[in-house]
């Protein structure tokens, strides 16, 4: 599956249009999802989402390791959100005067954050290989369940029932964590 989206990808670098029509297809909904994440509408959503399918078209010849691509793509995406979030105002950002204010805020965050990544990286250890490898699969590669349905050699179903045990489990996990 890997090399199939490494080989993909170096045709659309070296320029084959139906080859990046491939990766258009293959990834689009999840860049809706990461734009609905982040707090667009849908027709927000889908021209930003063409925005980035453009952007990412032009810079292709850029990305060094093909099967990173889904990273890399979310990575133009995150940046693209921000930027017009901010353009709208609809992005936070504190209103005090204080600069040192803000930095200690953005560092406050910053910690939260690494504690709330260290408890999830703990929590997906503590589970069964099947499990970690069902959510890393769903959710940081962004596969959908017909892709895991092939790369786990098992139905639709019993991924969407994997995916939901896992989650259940991971929540258990986390609230244990939590309650120390």
């Amino acid at each position: 599956m890997q090399n199939e989206l490494a080989q993909i990808v170096m045709w659309a670098q070296a320029g084959d249009k139906q080859a990046f029509g491939l990766l258009y297809l293959r990834f689009n909904r999840m860049v809706i999802g990461q734009l609905l994440q982040a707090g667009f509408n849908l027709p927000e959503a889908q021209d930003i989402c063409h925005d980035a399918f453009l952007r990412a078209r032009t810079k292709i010849a850029q990305l060094k390791r093909p099967e990173a691509f889904s990273s890399w793509l979310r990575t133009i995406v995150r940046r693209m959100s921000i930027t017009l979030l901010q353009k709208k105002g609809r992005f936070k950002q504190l209103d005090h005067d204080d600069p040192r204010l803000e930095e200690k805020q953005n560092v406050s965050q910053a910690m939260e954050r690494l504690e709330q990544k260290k408890q999830i990286s703990a929590a997906l250890k503590a589970l069964k290989p099947l499990d970690r490898e069902s959510l890393r699969e769903f959710y940081w590669k962004g596969h959908s369940l017909i892709e895991m349905s092939e790369i786990f050699k098992a139905p639709v179903g019993t991924i969407k029932r994997r995916l939901h045990v896992a989650r259940k489990r991971l929540g258990e996990k986390l609230s244990k964590k939590r309650a120390l």
